[in-house]
């Protein structure tokens, strides 16, 4: 009886997000749920170099339908740490696609 209610009460928990992981415990999907129902999720698709995990795409999805995709390309310094990324950002809005380039350079002083 004790498991049966312990069930029922686990069962009737809501869930807010959940988050998936690769082997290199990158995360690969983000999810967010209203009232139990997925609302929001986002996938990461990463290259083959994970040793570079900037260099990825993301799938970002609402109700099921992709609103942007952002595809991250970097160059990584001797030690391996990105320091200029390029983005291109694909909107959907309205069934209409728009493309943004965009980039960021990140200084990075080791002591």
């Amino acid at each position: 009886m004790a498991l049966l209610l312990a069930h029922c009460l686990l069962t009737r928990k809501k869930q807010y997000s959940k988050n998936d992981y690769n082997e290199f415990k990158l995360p690969t999907t983000i999810k967010y749920f209203k009232d139990n129902a997925l609302i929001s999720e986002t996938i990461v698709t990463y290259g083959k170099d994970m040793s570079k995990p900037f260099d990825h795409t993301m799938d970002i999805r609402a109700l099921g339908q992709t609103i942007l995709l952002v595809n991250s390309k970097c160059d990584y310094n001797t030690k391996n740490i990105a320091y200029k990324c390029n983005f291109t950002l694909n909107l959907n809005s309205n069934g209409n696609n728009i493309k943004l380039l965009k980039n960021s350079i990140t200084e990075v002083d080791f002591y």
